[in-house]
């Protein structure tokens, strides 16, 4: 919600340190993401976000270096987003990509969960959040609502019931080092908990299939008022937490057109047990990436902030139950209002507290200012989904599921290599796949190797990109096929090595013995394209190279940095010297050449000897 009805932080905001602290660990989960919002948590994460939620190219390189093996993305596998454009270094976020597949016909991976732990590095103290909500990992703008939880060893605050089981369930998918569910549940368990004011956390759950036979929840009894808010909704549950309200009761259901139009049909009048019906645009998420295949993106005009509230879809889950002796309990997490997020067998989170009266007021204006009444007697019936993105959603899920494709190295280019072929049934819908930044090939039905093109090490990645066509329709996504070995921290640097220009990879280690920003960073991380100097590379140079005194004050600092940052430069020097732009540009080349011969004699001295 936003500032006018419930105060809060932003995603972003939830995840990044304070000064002082660094991420030691941290598991995101989510049902979809898009790369370049994963690179927004991932700058987050380091501190480096900007104030758009993007970065530059050297914060996207020391976003890297921090958290590389300490995060992991936790995402229905089928539900990776393509960018929409060719971004070479995206490659190198497979490390922090792991899927969890599922038959989406039956059952999703849907928890929205953050969790940090984050660690002080002066006294190296630890700190860990939580974070819970209905925000996936995209750059979507639509209404959702989260709970951020801080936690730490003899601090103020509440235990919290599940939370342990929680954190451990997570760490146990994410699988990192020295990150065991035997590890963070001992931490978890010895933690007090502060939550936003005017809360009391009394329950936290990762509901899943291990679950058993899951319910949901119970109303408090004797209700004044009762607020259901959920983008997708179902018969069943909608009847369920109707029945919480009596002849007093002021109830409320928050849903989009479409699904409210579904259930005003169904016989058993679902809906009938609710005094106001309310909608707003339906989400994001509901665009499935089915495109016309000759559609391109168009530059929107920038929205004002009328039009942009207006726009906005709904994408919050909350239940809401305040009785006649002013309890008052809300139910919020990734669950939707329906039997497949309650009761199973989708895995989801959810939180259950207490609220004073202001975030209760919050709430209920946001349902009075922003929702907008439904007649349900003017209702229009829900539009049928068209028969061809309906072919194709079908036939994403099919190869989602029966995808055990792997990947083969080969001199001639990478080989995809199928246990059983992943074809659509649908032999008129056309199977393409290639390598996250690279050209898509036609995989001949019946076929179980695919050749791709040659690669550079740069492009080496198990993110592969999908993309099945039928008519003038086409969907794309990515998808792992792991490599055996996987791709080492040769093939980062290569990629790493290809996105930085000389300039941007100076400006990279002076920001490194600095320990600040580095200008303008090389440009937007997402930029293909090197910044424009509008000066002679040799006026520049002085400033883009590291100085001598830069590179004695950061030894007198700490001897320990400067080691560090001598690897960089030994790995990287003789990557940029192997680029095109550095062999065609002879000044380019005579000044990489002296700032190496500079630091060859800084190594000797100060790190050969002093060792």
């Amino acid at each position: 919600m936003d500032k006018q009805h419930w105060s809060g932080l932003s995603y972003l905001d939830a995840l990044r340190p304070e000064p002082g602290w660094k991420v030691e660990r941290a598991i995101l989960a989510t049902y979809s993401a898009d790369l370049i919002a994963v690179v927004a948590s991932l700058l987050a994460l380091a501190g480096l976000d900007d104030d758009r939620g993007s970065g530059s190219k050297v914060d996207f390189a020391n976003a890297y270096e921090q958290l590389r093996d300490r995060v992991k993305i936790l995402v229905q596998a089928g539900r990776l987003a393509w960018p929409g454009k060719k971004i070479p270094v995206l490659a190198i976020l497979d490390r922090f990509i792991q899927e969890v597949t599922t038959d989406e016909e039956k059952s999703s991976w849907h928890p929205k969960a953050a969790l940090v732990k984050l660690i002080d590095e002066d006294n190296r103290d630890t700190a860990w959040r939580l974070w819970v909500g209905s925000r996936n990992l995209t750059r979507s703008l639509d209404w959702d609502a989260g709970l951020i939880l801080t936690g730490c060893v003899g601090g103020t605050g509440q235990s919290i019931p599940g939370i342990a089981d929680l954190a451990a369930g997570l760490a146990d998918l994410a699988g990192l080092r020295n990150f065991s569910k035997n590890e963070v549940r001992q931490e978890i368990e010895h933690l007090q908990w502060q939550s936003p004011p005017g809360t009391h956390i009394q329950a936290l759950q990762l509901l899943t299939h291990h679950h058993g036979q899951r319910r949901h929840p119970v109303s408090p009894g004797n209700l004044k008022k009762l607020f259901v808010i959920s983008p997708f909704i179902d018969g069943e549950m909608i009847t369920n937490f109707g029945s919480w309200a009596n002849d007093t009761t002021e109830s409320y259901l928050l849903s989009t057109q479409r699904q409210l139009a579904r259930l005003h049909k169904q016989s058993g009048q679902p809906l009938a047990a609710f005094d106001y019906i309310l909608s707003l645009e339906s989400p994001d998420t509901v665009d499935n990436g089915i495109l016309p295949t000759s559609s391109v993106p168009e530059q929107a005009a920038e929205p004002n902030e009328d039009e942009e509230i207006e726009a906005r879809g709904l994408h919050a889950k909350l239940v809401y139950a305040e009785t006649e002796a002013d309890q008052r309990v809300l139910w919020l997490g990734s669950a939707n209002a329906t039997a497949r997020g309650w009761h199973g067998p989708n895995t989801e989170v959810i939180a259950q507290l207490t609220i004073d009266a202001s975030i209760a007021e919050g709430l209920e204006v946001f349902l009075r200012e922003i929702a907008r009444p439904v007649d349900l007697a003017n209702l229009t019936d829900a539009d049928e989904e068209d028969a061809v993105e309906k072919q194709l959603e079908e036939a994403r899920k099919m190869i989602v599921t029966r995808w055990q494709v792997i990947q083969k190295r080969h001199n001639t280019g990478p080989l995809l290599v199928a246990t059983v072929t992943p074809h659509p049934k649908n032999k008129d819908i056309q199977l393409e796949v290639g390598l996250l930044a690279c050209d898509l090939v036609v995989w001949p039905p019946r076929k179980k190797v695919l050749k791709l093109p040659p690669i550079s090490k740069a492009q080496e990645t198990e993110l592969v990109q999908i993309r099945l066509s039928l008519g003038d329709y086409h969907v794309t996504w990515l998808q792992r096929a792991p490599l055996d070995p996987p791709p080492d921290e040769e093939r980062d640097r290569h990629a790493l090595a290809r996105h930085l220009d000389p300039r941007t990879f100076l400006l990279w280690i002076r920001s490194l013995l600095n320990e600040d920003n580095a200008g303008d960073g090389g440009g937007d991380w997402d930029s293909v394209t090197p910044v424009s100097h509008q000066k002679s590379t040799v006026v520049l140079f002085n400033w883009w190279a590291p100085t001598l005194e830069e590179v004695l004050k950061a030894w007198t600092r700490n001897p320990d940095t400067l080691r560090v940052i001598d690897r960089k430069v030994q790995d990287y020097l003789k990557l940029m010297h192997d680029k095109d732009e550095v062999k065609k540009n002879p000044e380019v080349r005579q000044l990489l050449n002296e700032f190496e011969s500079t630091w060859t004699v800084l190594h000797e001295v100060l790190i050969e000897e002093q060792a």
